[in-house]
């Protein structure tokens, strides 16, 4: 009898195929099986629709923007840039939002405590806690053996050539950038067992230069820059010492000082925006806002330690975002300070209103929050 090789070799093959088909088969049925278990097991958890539409809301609309820990986050003007410290190698740094380039604009810096930034970001006051062994160690520019140990210093910067210059000790008391980026206003305050003596005075920190503006000031201030020409001073009083007080206008030019406001107001604090002469204040009683120029002003009620403290004006000056207390806190409000009208634009969540700043873009698209040094960016849903 002959044996057909050739036809036992192919019903071979056609059995492995039928067998390779089965096991295929099988492994798809158990899939589909578990896969229908844990698709009802999901289900079966309680979640609310609104809560089920939040978790899909923050995942979308908030990411972390940089990768490492970061310090003294700001802003560009235009909204299209973050300025910031990176926490690890002490290089400051340029974020560019459209393409995420990110640029290196400084020196290696390290031991700084608070950075006052020029309206800007081209320039930067830094308060620098004195170090001298590591400042030896690593050759920083804020060595100085003739400084204690622990003693703050404030030291003037410009990132566009990269000049360093220490400008001042721990006696200085405040500072405030003028809106062209050239001057600084401070308030120097000299304290010692048989004297108190202090001053207002304006500096261009390229010059050796400074001239006092208001001399005896002996008391804490509150001041800043309406214009390149215009300054104003506001006493702070003490609650042990309670008395009202009128900001004065001085101009740098004439020297001449004025009210810059009549009204009946008790100014506790103000703070000017010299885009748009709107003024936030607080009266002894209610907070709320100002404009110096046409003396109108409205109430608002500020929750404590929940007004954004940059950029929480839009580009032309005419609106605020802060919070409103006496709500929800985790509202963000856009003020529109001209027709005194208050809407919210984005529910928050804890995480931002518990963070340690929070930045709003001027073009009302996003908000910026910093969380354990890590700079997050969430979209504004209106």
């Amino acid at each position: 009898m002959k044996i057909d090789l050739k036809k036992i070799i192919l019903d071979r093959k056609i059995i492995i195929l039928l067998l390779i088909f089965i096991v295929i088969f099988v492994v798809i049925f158990v899939l589909i099986s578990n896969s229908n278990k844990i698709g009802k097991e999901i289900s079966d958890i309680e979640v609310t629709e609104p809560e089920k539409e939040v978790i899909i809301k923050e995942i979308e609309k908030t990411k972390k923007i940089i990768d490492d820990p970061i310090k003294f986050p700001a802003l560009s003007n235009k909204g299209d840039a973050i300025y910031y410290q990176n926490f690890k190698d002490g290089f400051f740094y340029k974020l560019d939002l459209s393409s995420g380039l990110n640029k290196k604009i400084s020196r290696e810096i390290r031991m700084i405590s608070d950075v006052i930034w020029s309206p800007d970001k081209s320039k930067a006051i830094f308060l620098v806690k004195q170090d001298n062994y590591f400042f030896e160690k690593f050759n920083s520019p804020f060595k100085n053996a003739n400084l204690e140990d622990g003693s703050y210093t404030y030291w003037f910067y410009d990132f566009s050539n990269d000049f360093i210059k220490k400008i001042g000790d721990e006696n200085i008391n405040k500072i405030s950038w003028s809106p062209d980026n050239v001057h600084i206003l401070y308030h120097y305050l000299n304290i010692t067992d048989l004297v108190i003596s202090g001053s207002i005075s304006i500096l261009n920190p390229y010059e050796e230069k400074w001239t006092i503006v208001k001399e005896n000031i002996t008391n804490d201030y509150n001041f800043g820059f309406i214009d390149s020409e215009n300054i104003f001073l506001l006493w702070q009083p003490t609650f042990d010492d309670f008395e009202c007080d009128i900001p004065t206008l001085i101009n740098l030019k004439t020297k001449n000082e004025s009210n810059l406001i009549d009204q009946n107001f008790c100014f506790v604090n103000i703070s000017i925006n010299p885009k748009s002469k709107w003024g936030i204040y607080s009266d002894i009683s209610v907070d709320g806002f100002i404009n110096i120029n046409t003396k109108d002003s409205f109430n608002f009620d500020f929750g404590p330690s929940n007004i954004p403290s940059e950029y929480s004006y839009s580009n032309d000056g005419k609106y605020y975002y802060g919070f409103k207390n006496g709500s929800n806190l985790n509202d963000i409000y856009k003020i529109d300070l001209e027709e005194k009208r208050v809407k919210s634009i984005l529910k928050t969540s804890e995480q931002i209103s518990d963070s340690e700043q929070i930045i709003i873009s001027p073009d009302e698209k996003y908000v910026y929050f910093l969380l354990d040094q890590y700079l997050y960016q969430t979209e504004i849903i209106k």
